[in-house]
Order: C-alpha cells, then sequence, then structure tokens
C-alpha cells in the first residue's frame, strides 16, 4: 500500500472528500495492493494522515466493507480480507462407478477391446480440456478494453473467444446485459465488480474480477521524466481522481504532480498548458488537444497476468473441463 497522506484528497475540486477517499482505496484494494488478511490504518490514524474528519474515514470503511472489500473485526480493526478457500465439489463416485460399468458393457456388446476404449476415451478427454470459452470483457472505456483483452490473449486459446461490453451501454441495453451475462465467464475490473453485479443483478452470471496493474509502458514513461517535471493530471471519473497523484509518484518520485483535475474543469486548458506534461486517465485522451506541444501520455493499465494465471487460469480451466461453454 503506498504511502497515503494529505496531499492524495484535494479538498479544492467540486468532488466530496469521501468519494475520493472510497476511490482511492477501491483502487488500490481491488488490485492487489495489500496481502490477504492485511490490517489498514485504523479510523483514526487514517483521518490522522489525511487530514480528514473521523466520520468521514469510518463512513467510507463501512462501503468498502459492505462492497466486501475490508473486514471490520470488532475491537481489531478493519482488514483485508482472507481468501475463501474454494471446496471442490465432492464427485458422486457411486453414479460415476455405474456409469462407468454402463460403459463397460456397451464396450463389450460392440466387442471393442479395452486398450481401445482407454484411447478413445483419453482422446475425448483432451478435446474436453481444450473447449473454446465465450468470454465477456466489461469495463468504462472501449479502447482499454480492447489493450486489455490484447493482453489477456496470451494467456487462452486461439478458439477462445472475448467479447467486450462498454458499463454505459450495459446500462442502457437489456440485450446486452443478456448477451453479456450469458457469456461462458464475464470478467469485471475488480474495482468496478460490485457495480457490474448491480448492472447483471437480473441475469445469472459467471463474474470473475480482473486485477490490474500499471502498464510497463506507462512506468516506463513515468521514470523516463526528467526530474521536477511539472505534471498535471486529468481523470475521466471523479471516483477516481484521488488515485492519480499517489499512482504516478509510486513510479516516478522525481516529478511533481501540480495538480489533479477533471476532465471537464472549467479552467482545464489553461492549467494546461502550464504544464511540462500531462498525464491522463483512459477515456481523457481528448484533453491532450487542448496543449498542443505539451507532452501528454495516458495512465495506461493492464491486466496483471500472474495474477490472472494464478487466480483466473484455474477456474476457466474447470469451465472448459466440465463442458459448459456455450453454443457458438
Amino acid at each position: 500500500m503506498y504511502p497515503l497522506d494529505s496531499s492524495h484528497i484535494d479538498k479544492s475540486l467540486p468532488i466530496p472528500v469521501n468519494r475520493q477517499l472510497r476511490g482511492l482505496l477501491e483502487l488500490l484494494l481491488s488490485n492487489g495492493g495489500l496481502p490477504p488478511g492485511s490490517r489498514l490504518p485504523s479510523v483514526r490514524e487514517l483521518a490522522e494522515q489525511l487530514g480528514i474528519a473521523v466520520m468521514t474515514v469510518n463512513q467510507v470503511y463501512r462501503q468498502l466493507a459492505d462492497s466486501g472489500l475490508i473486514e471490520i473485526r470488532r475491537g481489531l480493526g478493519a482488514f483485508t480480507p482472507r481468501p475463501e478457500p474454494e471446496q471442490p465439489a465432492r464427485p458422486d463416485l457411486a453414479d460415476l462407478r455405474a456409469r462407468i460399468d454402463a460403459l463397460l458393457q456397451c464396450a463389450e456388446r460392440e466387442k471393442l477391446d479395452f486398450p481401445t476404449l482407454i484411447d478413445m476415451i483419453s482422446a475425448q478427454a483432451q478435446l474436453a480440456s481444450r473447449s473454446p470459452l465465450r468470454i465477456a470483457l466489461a469495463g468504462p472505456f472501449r479502447q482499454a478494453l480492447e489493450s486489455y483483452a490484447a493482453d489477456l490473449r496470451v494467456l487462452l486459446y486461439s478458439t477462445d473467444r472475448i467479447d467486450l461490453y462498454e458499463i454505459d451501454r450495459l446500462r442502457a441495453d437489456e440485450g446486452a446485459r443478456r448477451d453479456c451475462a450469458a457469456a461462458d465467464a464475464v470478467l469485471a475490473l475488480a474495482h468496478r465488480e460490485k457495480e457490474l453485479r448491480t448492472i447483471l443483478s437480473g441475469h445469472p452470471a459467471n463474474i470473475l474480477p480482473l486485477r490490474l496493474e500499471l502498464s510497463a509502458a506507462t512506468q516506463a514513461r513515468l521514470a523516463a521524466l526528467p526530474a521536477g517535471t511539472r505534471i498535471v493530471a486529468v481523470a475521466a471519473v471523479a471516483d477516481y481522481v484521488a488515485t492519480l497523484r499517489p499512482t504516478i509518484l509510486a513510479a516516478a518520485p522525481q516529478v511533481v504532480v501540480a495538480e489533479t483535475l477533471l476532465a471537464d474543469a472549467p479552467d482545464l486548458a489553461a492549467k494546461l498548458r502550464a504544464a511540462d506534461a500531462i498525464v491522463h486517465s483512459s477515456g481523457a485522451q481528448r484533453v491532450a488537444a487542448l496543449a498542443p506541444g505539451t507532452p501528454a501520455f495516458e495512465l495506461g493499465y493492464a491486466p496483471d497476468l500472474r495474477d490472472a494465471e494464478a487466480r483466473l487460469l484455474p477456474r476457466l480451466g474447470v469451465l472448459r473441463r466440465a463442458g459448459l461453454t456455450q453454443p457458438a
């Protein structure tokens, strides 16, 4: 967890302090910023660190607990939740033995020798383990989703299909919600998983979280900036404006984040022209045109492939082996 301080909450912005703090902690906690079971600062400690009211921190902690991102343990404080071990379903061995007996009897009637039967079962098992999946990937911005899908391809089979769904479209289009939910797996950006579950609440869906990390290209661009570079950071979504400053400084401690602004700020153009560089979130690409000649780039994220390989691939493998794929 990067150190939190009062510079991360901007009281001059037209965004409530509790909303800024919630977005800051949501992004950090959802994307693995703390190991499971870690203790968070107490309400009073965090309020003092950020220079905000104890009541505000208490409210945000309760909202995060309601979302399942933290656990509040009476008398002990707030903690990141420990992962619940997945309990594999116990196979019905009696039923399985009966099915095997029936298969052996069928092979005997067809005069099929035992080694040939074993070869047929092995070949069928190989085919079943490579059943193609239809995966829905949902998030706020199309361009970012396309980039995430391209990165995920290295972990999937060439026959797997990834369909992209923008959250605004899902809110407005019942057909899109139905189609998205019908996928074998719906990947939700981890910090927006609860939002997607609410949007798809009328449709049974197999929703899995996808954790993100700052992309290698973005980290390299930030690290290459000269010391003292004066950055103006611009967010497209108000909920996550407070995440910009600590994210940039974690990758480039040598720069100065002069201001963090929303893409619709009325005085944005003048402030961008006074900057040495502009860093904008996904969805705010248009702000670069407001200050021609000023270097500008996206604070880009990418799927955390190590986490996806450890947590996501096994669950997709279960779907393949169980033959739960949808018709193409």
